[in-house]
């Protein structure tokens, strides 16, 4: 299940997040049809994090629900409301039979595991296969599976990967990465916000041969190891002693006022926060929940006091449950008056900074649209406008670059073409082929002026050199340069290699093309592109 939020993890940590709210509101309130409301809602968020098939959120919810088990059996086992709490514990297990877990088969996989054969609970098979027991009744008919599944089962017999590689596996080759950097940079790390541009300097040969071997990971999919790789010891010691801190509010608030639900729901929502943080990284839902959970929490009134608000905010800012009822208002002082006025001024300059670069995306991803679809034409318009309005940003600007160098191959498409025989035609091609390349060497420079750190911007260098290199051989040699450079980069990039060995082989220069590839065969074993490239090499 995807969302807004964007991928299945991320909804399943905020729903994980907000579960405990409604259980605690339905046990606390005397209203059946109220009391009703919050547990249909709450089994919807679980449904929601089930079909999320997110392991982490999943994992996280069901520790957060044994915590309020364990609260409700320790505390309120002769509270009048128990029952309800029992009943409502039996919906959720019901549910979680029925709609199955990533550990567990559901009803229907079952029935199916039974007609077709099999084990009847693959999830926990090599488990039991270590005590020599089984779950698989007979034995699987494997030409009733589909061809898909068949093919499946005649790949990992081989012992080869089919589909994608296990999430956790990939986790433990970045994390790996984020450790090391750790390590070369111990006290504050490489820098805020630079993961992406890091990870490569120390990614782990073993991770080429995962599926996702050539993705950008911009995080290192667990929120410590990203502070400890960003910010060292000094970053994440200072998050760990704010997250103690957070911890020992929720304590203290909860020792003061134990009747307030709302309390200990927001402390639960807190405590899955740091869970589901272990596996992943904070998008701006959690990141807000992080701070506005124990804000929250903090500064609840119990529900027995004559406040009519929750909260409180300062003196002239509350008012009881009398004072509504007699009209009265809030009162402000000299401050408010001063701040307000304020914060509205640096709100609103700071709405209109957000607007502009909103503007700047909508132009570049409209330009990089054309681009991607091999309108050049339609996409430089956009991108110039885009670079022009947000000139610091070097992604837009290295997306302009390769544009350019898009329009010089297309220029000399009519170049070369039987159309093209005045002689004032082609020299004002010419002039403009000139003119694009010009500008994509200019362009593609600034960008790595900006950012010298970015894998990416090197490899869009070496995208535009070659497609200048197709009409100018000369290029090929800077190409190279530009190769070696990033490889310093990323030393265990395969495929910068292979784009290397590609470029000599062009050359002629067999013997170095050899090298190239070898090594990024080296780097990947299982690169086919690598092995047909080696194979179309003259025997020595």
């Amino acid at each position: 299940v995807f969302s807004t939020l964007g991928q299945p993890n991320w909804l399943s940590a905020y729903l994980c997040a907000l579960l405990p709210l409604p259980i605690y509101l339905g046990l606390n309130t005397k209203s059946l049809k109220v009391a009703a409301r919050y547990y249909l809602l709450a089994l919807l968020f679980l449904v929601t994090i089930l079909f999320t098939k997110s392991r982490s959120g999943i994992g996280a919810t069901f520790i957060i629900l044994s915590l309020v088990a364990l609260h409700q059996l320790l505390s309120q086992r002769k509270s009048p409301k128990f029952p309800s709490f029992i009943r409502l514990a039996l919906g959720f297990f019901l549910l979680i039979v029925l709609a199955g877990t990533p550990w567990s088969p559901n009803p229907a996989q079952i029935v199916q595991r039974l007609d077709l054969g099999g084990p009847l609970w693959p999830e926990i098979q090599p488990y039991l296969t270590k005590i020599n027991l089984s779950t698989q009744i007979k034995p699987l008919e494997v030409t009733r599976l589909s061809q898909i599944d068949q093919q499946a089962i005649a790949v990992r017999s081989r012992g080869e990967r089919f589909g994608g590689s296990d999430s956790f596996e990939i986790r433990r080759f970045v994390w790996e990465g984020a450790v090391e950097l750790f390590h070369r940079y111990p006290i504050l790390g490489t820098g805020t916000e630079t993961f992406g541009y890091t990870y490569y300097w120390v990614k782990p040969k073993g991770h080429n041969l995962l599926s996702e071997w050539d993705f950008l990971y911009n995080k290192a999919h667990n929120e410590y190891l990203n502070f400890l790789a960003n910010t060292g010891a000094l970053g994440l010691g200072t998050y760990a002693l704010l997250t103690i801190c957070i911890l020992y509010l929720f304590y203290s608030r909860l020792k003061t006022d134990p009747k307030q639900p709302l309390t200990k729901a927001l402390a639960l929502g807190f405590i899955s926060i740091l869970i589901t943080n272990y596996f992943g990284f904070s998008v701006v839902p959690i990141a807000l929940f992080f701070f506005l959970f124990p804000a929250l929490g903090t500064t609840l009134r119990s529900s027995k006091s004559e406040v009519g608000s929750f909260f409180s905010v300062g003196p002239g800012w509350q008012l009881t449950k009398k004072e509504i009822k007699r009209g009265h208002s809030f009162s402000l002082g000299a401050s408010e008056y001063f701040f307000l006025p304020l914060t509205v001024l640096i709100g609103g300059y700071l709405a209109l900074i957000i607007f502009h670069h909103w503007q700047a995306d909508v132009l570049y991803t409209k330009g990089k649209s054309y681009s991607d679809i091999g309108y050049v034409g339609n996409a430089l318009p956009y991108l110039q406008k885009a670079v022009a309005a947000y000139p610091s940003e070097p992604t837009v600007r290295a997306e302009l670059s390769e544009s350019y160098a898009d329009a010089t191959l297309a220029i000399t498409q009519q170049l070369d073409s039987p159309e093209a025989t005045d002689s004032a035609t082609k020299q004002q091609l010419q002039t403009a082929r000139d003119d694009f390349e010009q500008k994509a060497l200019t362009g593609i420079e600034t960008t790595l002026t900006q950012n010298p750190w970015h894998l990416n911007f090197y490899k869009s260098k070496i995208k535009i050199l070659l497609s200048l290199a197709s009409y100018k051989p000369q290029f090929q040699q800077q190409a190279i340069d530009t190769i070696l450079k990033a490889s310093q980069l990323a030393p265990t990039d395969a495929k910068l290699l292979f784009t290397l060995g590609t470029v000599y082989q062009r050359m002629s220069d067999i013997d170095r093309a050899r090298a190239a590839f070898s090594a990024a065969l080296d780097l990947k074993s299982d690169y086919q592109e690598v092995i047909n490239a080696l194979n179309s090499l003259p025997k020595k």
